[in-house]
């Protein structure tokens, strides 16, 4: 491969940056490029052209609106940037500028510790750790979701694997992040201080379904797994009983009925689970009934209660679970 490394241009033009749809189509051609010359090994020219590109990426991505239509391609710059910095003949140096790169561009493009800590040797580490130190951060208020700062500061934690220091930096925003503390210190094989982090999680209401969990909330499954592991069948089957009692949905019965099993209570809680589905029929319409009796595969009772308090808008489900084979 010659230094010149032919079809990577170093200058970027300014006419790209006035149509960001233009841009965009050029920055993924520019980057199929480098990634095919990286394939072939890596090359200082390919660490200065991506470097170069990240940077004006993060100059582009001042305006909201480009940051989202460039955030598959800046992804897949910064992986590109990770592997070119393989062998990089001055780690000390690295190291100090991805510190530099994050601050001034607050996280976006992103460039984790990951990518490039395998070209860290121990005095580029050490300027790493000095760079971020300087910079303060992990306070009172720490955020590792919002702060750059911080993110590094949680990554650098992690890395030590520092629980204590990363409990720290996820617990000091306005609501703890449950779900990355109760994992970190499951994985650090500490449960009696994860289900006490559970607790709290459960207190503040921070336990909901998978697809609305977000890092300070614990999706309800691993919380209802984390208790019954932990030999707290009650709290488990409290998680399960409240959000059946909210929701009346199919997913929430089931759930349920899979903890009630666990802890040998079938048959008590589905009695109780259709107790509270016939109450709210009465006021709310049998939708939600008719859906039950179906998933507990009992057409019978689906069709009395379709009769009772009206199929809604499970009329369908009712017709097609009626249909002959």
């Amino acid at each position: 491969m010659d230094g010149s490394l032919a079809g990577v241009d170093l200058d970027y033009h300014d006419p790209f940056y006035e149509d960001v749809d233009d841009g965009v189509q050029e920055v993924e051609d520019a980057v199929d490029e480098l990634e095919r010359h990286l394939d072939g090994g890596a090359h200082p020219v390919l660490r200065r052209v991506l470097q170069h590109l990240l940077t004006r990426l993060g100059d582009l991505a001042q305006d909201a609106a480009n940051a989202d239509a460039l955030l598959e391609v800046a992804e897949r710059a910064s992986t590109l940037f990770g592997r070119a910095v393989a062998g990089h003949p001055d780690p000390v140096t690295l190291a100090r500028w991805v510190v530099d790169f994050r601050v001034e561009y607050g996280g976006w493009p992103s460039l984790a510790l990951d990518a490039v800590a395998h070209a860290f040797d121990e005095p580029a580490w050490d300027a790493y750790r000095t760079s971020v130190a300087t910079l303060g951060g992990g306070g009172p208020a720490a955020d590792p979701y919002r702060s750059e700062i911080d993110r590094m500061l949680l990554e650098l934690a992690d890395h030590d694997g520092d629980v204590e220091e990363a409990v720290a930096l996820l617990s000091g925003g306005d609501r703890p992040y449950y779900r990355e503390i109760i994992r970190r210190l499951r994985d650090a094989g500490r449960p009696a201080d994860a289900l006490a982090w559970l607790d709290r999680a459960v207190t503040q209401g921070c336990v909901d379904v998978a697809w609305r969990a977000g890092p300070t909330i614990v999706p309800v499954d691993d919380a209802v797994g984390a208790y019954l592991d932990g030999g707290r069948p009650d709290a488990a089957l409290a998680i399960a009983r409240t959000l059946f009692d909210r929701e009346l949905s199919v997913h929430a019965f089931r759930l349920l009925s899979q903890v009630a099993e666990r802890c040998e209570r079938q048959e008590e809680q589905r009695t109780w689970a259709f107790e509270q589905a016939t109450l709210r029929a009465h006021s709310g319409g049998g939708a939600h009934l008719v859906r039950l009796h179906l998933a507990d595969g009992n057409l019978t009772h689906a069709w009395e209660a379709a009769d009772s308090f009206g199929a809604g808008h499970a009329w369908r489900e009712l017709v097609d679970a009626s249909a002959p084979p």
